[in-house]
């Protein structure tokens, strides 16, 4: 995740230093935690977290980097400030004229959008890619419901959309890197909150849930 903007306004990203051990692996735009203390990575279905890292820390020695194996590490940490991350790609298993199923676990994705960026050779899908629709719902067993409108042919298996989920939706976790969100299961207390989209450049706005706030 990288910072985007902040919600009070404010121009400045406020990150700040706290304790890690010398050891601890983290990567710059990982989502961390606090655990005794001091910073770890953050559990995926974490309920609530520190921050973003804003710098790597990669607990050995660096001679162009002093900091990487240091007892700090800088976090940002602000309760208001806006992340973007990568928008999950899924990858269809089964398909139909205006449905297909995925891994994306969800039944929260209603008025959200499936944007298609990638088609299976040989794809009977005859939309072209960047093709966006309108997600009229989707269900926790991968099935997602979309307008195609005037789209033509039937959605294939192994076909690709983006999944942005509607602007509000608060169910997701973390990615396995960290550094985005996952739509692979619902959680009822989750750190993540989409505020918003950069669907030309693939990316998703994030607010998550702080210890702060």
């Amino acid at each position: 995740m990288n910072p985007s903007f902040d919600l009070s306004g404010s121009q400045v990203r406020q990150a700040r230093e706290y304790p890690i051990d010398g050891s601890t692996v983290i990567i710059s735009g990982q989502t961390v935690a606090l655990a005794d203390g001091k910073v770890v990575a953050a559990p995926p279905s974490a309920a609530a977290v520190l921050g973003v890292a804003a710098e790597n820390h990669l607990g050995v020695s660096d001679a162009f980097n002093p900091r990487s194996n240091g007892g700090a590490i800088k976090v940002y940490d602000s309760p208001t400030q806006v992340y973007v991350c990568k928008t999950p790609e899924y990858t269809v298993l089964t398909g139909d004229t205006d449905f297909f199923t995925c891994a994306a676990k969800t039944a929260g994705l209603k008025n959200g959008r499936a944007k298609l960026v990638d088609k299976e050779a040989g794809s009977t899908n005859k939309d072209p890619l960047g093709t966006a629709y309108n997600i009229i719902s989707s269900e926790a067993n991968g099935k997602i419901t979309i307008d195609r409108g005037e789209g033509g042919g039937q959605i294939a298996a192994g076909d690709v959309f983006e999944l942005y989920p509607p602007v509000g939706y608060a169910t997701g976790k973390l990615n396995a890197k960290l550094c985005g969100i996952s739509l692979d299961a619902e959680l009822a207390d989750s750190a993540l909150t989409v505020v918003g989209h950069v669907p030309g450049l693939g990316l998703t706005e994030i607010k998550l849930k702080t210890i702060f706030a």
